[in-house]
């Protein structure tokens, strides 16, 4: 049973589908390893990912501006500054592995996250990718893996927050509005051993049963013909056995 946490939006049916695009370097590393790969948070290209709304900023100036009793000016703004410089530092212990929930393949998310015309996505559940992968990272600190959907909210904003975003794990289960197609399903954890650590690691893999975990593998709608054949030699040596289908965006119309 997978741990709950006050953070965590976990309230997902099981059978909902979840899908990963990979490039096929990727996907071949997927295969050939059996596992998933989790990046580090810094590194998945959102500037804004780890961190929380202006909300907070606008609080601390509110604070800054009549400051409790016993408190002067100055000790605030250390104790600010302490406590934004380790919320900062989390980014880099947080490891990540992304997926897009939806009944449905989405040519956003291929032409966002595909690899182009030699791109492969993997269907799954929910409850599936919740179920096969471990309930932790090893004995680390905060090494507990939650698989959670994503929540979205408007990172300008200096009235609404996130819930929750004191704990360390909640900055890493919202994301900017901008991102709100992507419909996420993450599966995170915490390294909190890397935390002084100038060079702790770009990711880590996580064993998985890929048999269990991959329903279906579909073709990129951008790939040529030929690649499905390629595709079908690759899978067969690694000894993956699903059923292998082209995308169904660009179907034939009908009029």
């Amino acid at each position: 049973m997978r741990e709950k946490h006050p953070a965590i939006d976990a309230e997902v049916d099981p059978a909902t589908p979840i899908w990963r695009y990979f490039d096929l370097p990727k996907f071949v590393s997927f295969l050939g390893n059996g596992a998933l790969w989790f990046s580090r948070a810094d590194l998945l290209g959102d500037p804004l990912e780890g961190s929380v709304t202006r909300a907070r900023e606008a609080e601390r100036q509110r604070f800054l501006a009549n400051p409790p009793e016993g408190r002067s000016r100055e000790e605030l703004k250390a104790i600010f500054l302490q406590n934004a410089a380790m919320y900062a530092q989390n980014v880099k212990c947080a490891y990540v592995n992304c997926w897009h929930m939806g009944d449905h393949e989405s040519m956003a998310m291929w032409q966002g996250y595909g690899g182009g015309p030699y791109g492969v996505a993997i269907r799954s559940t929910f409850g599936g990718l919740s179920d096969l992968l471990p309930v932790s990272f090893g004995d680390v600190p905060m090494g507990t893996i939650f698989v959670a959907r994503v929540r979205y909210i408007d990172y300008l904003s200096e009235t609404e927050q996130i819930s929750e975003q004191y704990n360390a794990f909640s900055p890493f289960v919202w994301k900017s509005i901008a991102y709100q197609h992507e419909s996420e399903v993450r599966a995170l954890f915490m390294d909190m051993s890397g935390y002084y650590q100038q060079n702790s690691p770009t990711g880590h893999f996580i064993n998985v049963d890929i048999q269990k975990l991959t329903d279906r593998v579909t073709v990129s709608p951008l790939a040529p013909p030929w690649f499905d054949g390629i595709l079908a030699s690759i899978c067969s040596k690694f000894g993956l056995q699903a059923e292998i289908r082209r995308s169904i965006v660009y179907s034939d119309p009908i009029y």
